[in-house]
């Protein structure tokens, strides 16, 4: 057992070096099994840890914004940054990338409730200011459609109302 330590301490080194998600994943469950199996501790396996729930990490928030609710993603969301997705290391970059797109995702979410929200109670102005970032992120949805066509009948239904007015009458026309 004591000739196998070394060994699988250099199985965890290898896979800690592995780019390919889905390969160092595998690669690192199973240097991790042996190494628990043959009393191999120390910085090394913590490092393999860190990287495979960084790993694994990854692999939920990608699965959670393909299919899950806003919820789902939120919570996701925080254990990535919680673990420390995108804090270093050496697929720093696309995990941050990850986190930031993960984000992005969300926010079309509250965008599209708030433009529900807002064209449930005639907003105009948030109506406006949440179109406007929709657009900016391109977002497209029919809450989008809808909101932009309720708003076209907010001011429409306003400039109606304001050509309907008669000098010094500050009451709208029913």
């Amino acid at each position: 057992q004591l000739l196998l330590k070394p060994a699988v301490e250099e199985a965890l080194k290898e896979a800690i070096k592995v780019h390919n998600r889905e390969s160092a994943a595998s690669m690192l469950r199973s240097a991790l099994q042996k190494a628990s199996e043959y009393g191999v501790s120390g910085g090394i396996v913590k490092e393999a840890t860190s990287k495979l729930a960084k790993l694994e990490a990854m692999e939920k928030l990608e699965q959670v914004m393909l299919v899950g609710s806003e919820e789902e993603l939120l919570e996701a969301i925080e254990e990535a940054k919680e673990g420390g997705l995108g804090r270093g290391g050496v697929n720093s970059t696309a995990e941050a990338d990850l986190v930031r797109s993960a984000e992005a995702k969300l926010r079309h979410f509250t965008i599209i409730r708030d433009l529900q929200i807002h064209s449930e109670n005639d907003y105009e102005e948030g109506l406006v200011n949440t179109l406007t970032e929709a657009h900016e992120l391109g977002v497209s949805s029919e809450a989008v459609e809808h909101a932009n066509e309720r708003l076209s009948t907010l001011i429409a239904t306003r400039e109606l109302n304001d050509a309907l007015k008669l000098p010094g009458d500050g009451e709208d026309v029913e």
